[in-house]
């Protein structure tokens, strides 16, 4: 029923009318951002980052009708040359740096003729290796036993039914999202350990839209106009709990490998993205190195946004829900505008990294 009077609420929602009242509202540029787009989704659980590519090619259409895609580099002008802000402007980036950005995302845009960025993981970008999160979802689908333990976080979980599985992946994950890398790392070792090289190559081959590009790919991505920005070494979510060593490592080592094999990297996504996954350490290093940041809290662009701390709008796949949440994204600015005030106060008498 709740689904239901959802699907209601949005469909009336993007009706011409209620459409052009939710634009008359906005106030500036909206930044949406994706992870990857598959034309095969074998399991939405475990390919959970990616659009379906039907959906994908729906919501660029609405966009480049309803709105102008312009690049990260038109917005940062308008930013920080002081321009009027534009509430006609959408910008898209891609988070992680999937080969799908390049096989599926890059030809269909090039074809549009819309520019776009894609934030890259250049750890994972070196070695080939999959993120986290993905090979947790694809253990727990596969694993075919009705619970497991993890010594690394001294618990033993039941995923005997579905709902127990995503209740597992959801306190996994939380362990993988707050804890200092090491301690990360700890756990993906564990996971990966659970099963042979020969069953992690089939699983990659079965879920192959969270294969990673290589640096071969990011030159072929490039030709295809996209700008290229960090999205740390490790995706390296920066809480609190990091080191301070390591953090400057992540947010720096990052740069300095997008440049040497892309020539510039000018901007920053936070891993995560939300406030509790940015540091004030992280929030001030990302801003010395960096001229534009951004974060995944829910918001528009607009005179009071902060360049290093910007909001972005996750895309749905569900097209009226992603229409909504495109028209609507004024309506997020006053809780962004709380967040950033939060991480800007407890900013105040820390120094640069």
């Amino acid at each position: 029923m709740k689904e239901f009077l959802k699907r209601h609420f949005f469909r009336a929602t993007n009706n011409t009318v209620a459409s052009h009242l939710l634009k008359s509202c906005s106030l500036g540029p909206k930044v949406i951002f994706y992870h990857g787009v598959e034309k095969d989704i074998k399991d939405s659980f475990v390919q959970s980052l990616h659009m379906p590519l039907k959906n994908f090619e729906e919501q660029i259409l609405f966009l480049k009708k309803e709105y102008e895609i312009v690049s990260v580099d038109d917005l940062k002008g308008a930013i920080t040359g002081n321009y009027k802000l534009d509430k006609k402007h959408i910008v898209l980036t891609f988070d992680d740096g999937y080969k799908n950005n390049l096989e599926i995302v890059s030809p269909l845009l090039k074809s549009l003729n819309v520019p776009f960025s894609v934030f890259l993981s250049t750890h994972h970008i070196n070695s080939g290796e999959r993120f986290p999160t993905f090979l947790l979802r694809a253990f727990l689908t596969e694993a075919n036993t009705p619970s497991i333990n993890f010594k690394s976080i001294n618990k033993t979980f039941s995923i005997a039914s579905e709902e127990e599985l995503l209740e597992a992946n959801k306190q996994i994950s939380y362990f993988l999202k707050t804890s200092p890398q090491d301690k990360v790392n700890e756990i993906v070792k564990e996971i990966k350990d659970a099963f042979s090289a020969d069953q992690w190559s089939e699983i990659y081959f079965k879920y192959s839209s969270d294969e990673p590009m290589n640096w071969s790919n990011v030159t072929e991505l490039k030709k295809y106009g996209a700008i290229i920005g960090s999205h740390c070494h490790d995706h390296f979510i920066s809480n609190p709990k990091q080191k301070l060593i390591d953090l400057s490592h992540q947010l720096k080592h990052s740069q300095d490998l997008v440049q040497k094999n892309c020539g510039s990297c000018d901007y920053f996504c936070f891993p995560n993205g939300l406030p509790e996954d940015i540091s004030s350490e992280a929030y001030l290093t990302a801003q010395k190195i960096y001229k534009l940041c951004f974060t995944t809290i829910a918001g528009e662009v607009s005179r009071g946004s902060d360049k290093n701390y910007l909001p972005r709008i996750a895309a749905t796949p569900n097209i009226e829900h992603f229409k909504y949440r495109v028209n609507s994204g004024f309506m997020n600015n006053g809780n962004y505008n709380k967040k950033y005030k939060k991480i800007s106060n407890s900013s105040n008498g820390l120094n640069y990294l």
